[in-house]
């Protein structure tokens, strides 16, 4: 690169954003809350939650920094031109991650930063289609010097971020302060300048392709949204969760009855009891090749106790009523659920991935469930354990667990004096390749009215559409169209 290489860059921020100067920043803190767990806007709201160091630049200048413990001043008390510039509408932000430091300076500083004087470095590779690690960036981008530096920085950030276990001689040891360390501490100081550094350096080289506007536009769009949240029934998914533990126990504990086994969740020990029967022809206990032995009648087993054993391993591996854990460590006070879409979190496709507790990915429920969703979700939160049983099997003819399962988005419930409304884009992606394609075939099933994934059967099935519409409308069986989906 030339050594105007960073002048030119900047200049050509300035002019896209329309700025007249760019601070580039990055903090480190503290927190009892475990960040990957419950999400940004949770670690930040908790009352552990501190800003303790802050690496900052403005345009092409060195790198101030700020220690909280060094200057005696805390997040309420930041350098003032630092403060200054936060809101000040002539500077353009830019963090790596600028929504989690969107949120810890609203939670944890009382600062709020305009979301449209700000940009994301992290949004920027993923447009680019690059992963989101400051360093793996950096060494794509021709930064070998940058790369190498996640390993120390996880280290550091074990050490002075997160709490510390107590030890023999110090008991009461809940976390490691600076004096403790005041070498690593300075290595974790210098770290956290060089991320404002490595973060300037490669931005300047993602920014010779730069993300249009107005897909920053809807990148502040996305997390205004986000910070708004999704409302969660707290007490339902509280529940929920309650009745799952209780469930999996049950299980756990009929299982250990009949097998002798210590651990019947062992995969091991769960299929050499099952081999030593004579009776189970796998050798893995994979969901599929449990549920094989179960439906197929030439492999289901004749003793009813390798039945027994199988089903309640069938039950005991369904995992997707696990969400209601995750809706409850990931809701803040006000009863919403932030910071569960990545925006171009699917890279390459720029569409929007799911984090947490990935609320694209929550299980469809049956016909019987879904047209009384708003009663399901009340069985659910208000049922003991036993109670839930009755209702699911003599009810819903359904195992507790699949009904848990399906009862989730029952858990996105909007708050009293408001209404849930949602909506979608209807088959989106055939809509827009078949256009960008110019493929008439398939913009004729549109321009026609019809069904694309029925329209796909006729080839699939050899059934004449209005055969396989009636089937789908009338007899209420959807098998042949849900198969054809994930063909076209």
């Amino acid at each position: 690169m030339s050594p105007n290489f960073d002048e030119v860059m900047l200049a050509r921020m300035k002019k896209q954003f329309g700025f007249e100067r760019v601070m580039w920043f990055d903090i480190e803190g503290f927190s009892e809350a475990p960040l990957l767990d419950v999400g940004a806007a949770v670690y930040a709201e908790h009352p552990s939650t501190e800003i303790f160091l802050l690496g900052y630049a403005f345009d092409n200048g060195p790198v101030k920094r700020w220690d909280a413990y060094e200057s005696g001043q805390w997040s309420d008390n930041f350098p003032p031109d630092f403060k200054r510039a936060l809101t000040d509408p002539t500077v353009l932000k830019v963090a790596w991650n600028a929504a989690f430091e969107h949120f810890v300076f609203l939670y944890a500083a009382g600062i709020e930063i305009p979301l449209d004087q700000m940009i994301d470095g992290m949004i920027a590779a993923y447009y680019l289609s690059f992963p989101g690690k400051l360093g793996v960036v950096a060494g794509f981008v021709g930064l070998p010097e940058e790369a190498g530096k996640d390993k120390a920085g996880k280290a550091l950030i074990r050490k002075f971020s997160i709490p510390a276990k107590p030890l023999k001689r110090q008991p009461d040891r809940t976390r490691i302060w600076p004096w403790d360390d005041p070498e690593m501490w300075q290595k974790y100081a210098d770290y956290n300048a060089q991320d404002v550094i490595a973060m300037r350096n490669t931005m300047y080289r993602l920014m010779q392709f730069p993300m249009p506007l107005s897909e920053w536009e809807y990148w502040r769009m996305d997390t205004a949204m986000n910070q708004r949240g999704i409302p969660i029934n707290k007490k339902m998914a509280q529940n929920a969760a309650k009745l799952f533990d209780e469930y999996q126990e049950r299980l756990a504990k009929r299982l250990r009855e009949i097998t002798g086994l210590e651990n019947p969740n062992s995969n091991p020990q769960i299929l050499a009891w099952l081999r030593a029967t004579g009776e189970y022809p796998f050798d893995n206990m994979r969901k599929g090749s449990v549920v094989r032995a179960l439906t197929q009648e030439h492999l289901r087993p004749k003793n009813p106790v390798v039945v027994e054993v199988l089903e309640l391993r069938r039950q005991i591996s369904q995992t997707s009523a696990k969400k209601y854990h995750k809706m409850v460590e990931t809701t803040n006070a006000d009863g919403t659920s932030k910071g569960a879409l990545q925006f171009y979190g699917a890279q390459r496709t720029g569409r929007v991935g799911g984090r947490l507790w990935q609320p694209q990915n929550v299980k469809k429920p049956d016909d019987d469930i879904a047209a009384i969703m708003p009663l399901a979700a009340h069985i659910v939160e208000h049922s003991t354990l036993d109670e839930l049983i009755a209702t699911a099997k003599i009810g819903f003819n359904k195992e507790p667990m699949d009904f848990l399962s399906q009862t989730a988005r029952g858990a996105v419930q909007a708050p009293p004096g408001h209404t849930f409304l949602d909506s979608d884009l209807s088959a989106i992606e055939n809509v827009g390749v078949g256009w960008l394609s110019n493929e008439q075939k398939i913009l004729d099933v549109f321009r026609n009215g019809l069904d694309p994934y029925l329209a796909f059967a006729v080839y699939m099935f050899k059934q004449p559409y209005e055969e396989l519409r009636h089937e789908l409308k009338v007899l209420k069986q959807k098998k042949k169209r849900t198969t054809a989906k994930p063909a076209v």
